[in-house]
């Protein structure tokens, strides 16, 4: 699917998507890998989800207290229901991934 930008600002879709900070930061989380070109992702999502999940924090960002005022009502609709199903989709995809490290941590499975 490709991603609506017409709300967002070029701010909003700057790149690199992440800084340095926020990698570390959010290492913890075991919420971002490298695709096959190493750039910096979500895990479960492929780059453009990833920069489409981005854009639209940034953008809810920007509109956190005054709330959205431009576009159409159903456009909005449609990118919270495109971000939601995308959250959901990387939520999965991380549990996944620490529920994998718990258990190789838990078994340590030797090698043959």
């Amino acid at each position: 699917m490709a991603m609506d930008e017409s709300l967002f600002r070029k701010e909003d879709l700057a790149e690199p998507l992440y800084t340095s900070e926020e990698i570390e930061g959010r290492a913890f989380f075991r919420d971002l890998t490298t695709d096959a070109q190493g750039r910096v992702i979500l895990v479960g999502l492929t780059y453009e989800e990833t920069r489409f999940q981005v854009a639209y924090n940034r953008w809810a960002w920007r509109h956190r207290r005054t709330g959205p005022r431009e576009g159409e009502p159903e456009t909005l609709d449609r990118l919270r229901k495109r971000y939601l199903e995308l959250h959901e989709k990387h939520q999965f995809a991380r549990f996944q991934v620490m529920h994998a490290e718990r258990y190789l941590q838990a078994n340590n499975p030797t090698r043959q």
